[in-house]
C-alpha cells in the first residue's frame, strides 16, 4: 500500500528509532518533534531522516498541509488529532497500558498505583475518540513491589517498538489487522493534572498500598507528578527518598525522627521526609 507522506510524531527517542527501521525498509519518514529536551534532531540528521520541529500551535497547519492518504504514526505523542485529519489520513497511536485500561495521560503510573497484575503497551488506531481505536497490537509487562513509573516507561518503550517492529510490514502493505475495543465508553480518563490520591500518601494505608503509591510517583529527577507528602496533626512532610523490602513483621505505622516506617502484609517501608509549605487542594 502506497501512503502519500509518512510521519512519525511525538515526544523522545520512540520516534527516531521508529523512523530509523522504516529507513532501512526504503520508507522515506519525516520525524515531527515538539520537544527540544532529546537528541533527536541530531540523531536524525546523522542517519539521513528528515526532521521538523513544530510549535505545538504550528501542528494542525502543517497537518492540514500533507497530501491526503498520509501515514501517520503517533509515538509518545499528547496532541490530539482533530477529527478532519483523523478522516483524511491513517494514524496509528502508541498507548503504554492495556487499552482500554488506563486511557489518558501518565497511565505508567496510574497502571502502578492501581496495583494492577499487569502493565502493558498497545498500538491502535486513532479514530475520534481518544484512546478508543481499533487494537493493532498488546503486550503485558509484569508488575511487582520494585518497579517505578520510570522504569516501567523505560520497559515499556523498548516493548513498544518490538511490537510495531512485528507489524510494520503488515502496516506498510495495507494487510494489517486490528481489533475493536470493548467497552470503551465506560472508562475512566486520567487527565494531565490528575495525581493519585492528590500526592499524599495515607497513614491508614497498608505497606503494599503505599509502595503502590511511592512507586507510581517516582520518576526520578523528572518529577512528572510532583514530589509525594504525607500530613501528620496538620503539618505537611514532603517524601525525599524511600526504600522497600519484604517483611514478615507487622508492626504500627509510626513517625521517628523525619522517618515513617510501614511495616506489614509482607512489606517495610521506610519513607525520609522533610518539612514542607505545601499546600494541599
Amino acid at each position: 500500500m502506497n501512503y502519500s507522506e509518512y510521519i512519525v510524531m511525538g515526544t523522545g527517542i520512540l520516534k527516531f528509532k521508529i523512523a530509523l527501521l522504516l529507513k532501512s525498509k526504503d520508507i522515506p519518514a519525516t520525524v515531527w518533534e515538539y520537544n527540544l529536551a532529546s537528541s533527536v534532531k541530531e540523531s536524525c540528521a546523522l542517519n539521513g531522516i528528515g526532521y521538523q520541529f513544530l510549535r505545538r500551535e504550528e501542528i494542525y497547519g502543517r497537518l492540514k498541509q500533507l497530501r491526503p492518504g498520509a501515514l501517520i504514526i503517533s509515538a509518545v505523542n499528547t496532541y490530539l488529532f482533530p477529527a478532519d485529519i483523523v478522516g483524511a489520513h491513517t494514524i496509528i497511536n502508541y498507548h503504554n497500558s492495556l487499552l482500554p485500561r488506563h486511557p489518558g495521560m501518565n497511565a505508567e503510573a496510574w497502571q502502578i498505583y492501581g496495583m494492577d497484575d499487569y502493565a502493558g503497551v498497545t498500538w491502535h488506531y486513532v479514530d475520534v475518540n481518544i484512546d478508543a481505536g481499533a487494537i493493532i497490537c498488546q503486550e503485558k509487562i509484569p508488575l511487582d513491589h520494585r518497579i517505578t513509573s520510570l522504569k516501567l516507561l523505560k520497559r515499556q518503550s523498548a516493548l513498544a517498538y518490538s511490537c510495531f517492529e512485528g507489524f510494520a510490514d503488515d502496516l506498510l502493505s495495507g494487510g494489517l489487522r486490528a481489533t475493536g475495543q470493548e467497552n470503551h465508553h465506560n472508562r475512566r480518563w486520567h487527565y494531565i493534572k490528575d495525581v493519585p490520591n492528590k500526592g499524599l500518601l495515607d497513614l491508614t494505608w497498608t505497606a503494599p498500598r503505599a509502595s503502590a503509591f511511592l512507586r507510581a510517583m517516582d520518576y526520578g529527577a523528572i518529577n512528572t507528578l510532583g514530589i509525594p507528602a504525607i500530613m501528620v496533626d496538620d503539618k505537611t512532610y514532603s517524601c525525599k527518598s524511600y526504600q522497600i523490602t519484604e517483611s514478615s513483621q507487622n508492626a504500627e505505622t509510626c513517625l521517628q525522627d523525619n522517618r515513617l516506617y510501614i511495616e506489614n502484609t509482607g512489606l517495610k517501608i521506610i519513607v525520609s521526609l522533610l518539612d514542607s509549605q505545601r499546600n494541599i487542594s
